[in-house]
């Protein structure tokens, strides 16, 4: 029994290998293919080119800006946006919305396409750009509805790839305090 479960385990890390392999190549295929499809996105969203950051850094805190910086974390539809609208309502304060619903719905709108991996870099850069703009006119606190770490979890999750820069920015970038948020149906 022993031995038939060795020669199964066997079997499995053969499929393994070739899954990696599998993916290997498809990863390096990815990269060539998204090496032109990132120039095409910038070339053809000229509507967003405008409002995004020129890099995906935050706004260092300085004596002009002692703001609390509070993110809220986890899937969707699980009442991010509904807390952070509240919470700064509450504390007279601003909060920072999802870039990601603007930038897809408008997407949508003009081009009829869902969402694809090459919308993660835009969809980064216009979230910094917010959060840094909303940042300067925060009292005390600034609630943001979303942060890069989830956008590198939705890469990750729906398209087994994080672009490096995105995966660095949502490493480095800071908060005070996390609010996770979690399916409670």
């Amino acid at each position: 029994d022993v031995a038939y479960g060795q020669k199964k385990s066997r079997k499995l890390d053969l499929l393994d290998y070739w899954r990696c392999y599998f993916h290997s190549s498809i990863f390096f295929k990815r990269l060539y293919f998204y090496k032109f499809s990132i120039h095409s996105i910038y070339n053809s969203c000229h509507f967003w080119l405008f409002r995004m950051e020129e890099n995906l850094r935050q706004l260092a805190k300085n004596d002009k800006n002692r703001i609390i910086k509070i993110a809220l974390f986890g899937p969707e539809s699980t009442g991010k946006t509904t807390l952070s609208k509240q919470l700064a309502e509450y504390y007279n304060t601003k909060w920072v919305p999802e870039f990601a619903r603007e930038y897809l719905q408008e997407k949508w709108d003009n081009h009829q396409q869902i969402c694809d991996i090459d919308d993660m870099l835009p969809i980064a850069y216009g979230q910094t750009k917010l959060e840094n703009d909303t940042v300067l006119q925060a009292n005390k606190y600034l609630f943001c509805d979303t942060n890069l770490m989830v956008t590198k979890v939705f890469s990750e999750v729906y398209y087994n790839y994080c672009e490096p820069a995105l995966d660095q920015a949502a490493r480095e970038h800071e908060y005070d305090l996390f609010f996770l948020t979690d399916i409670d149906v």
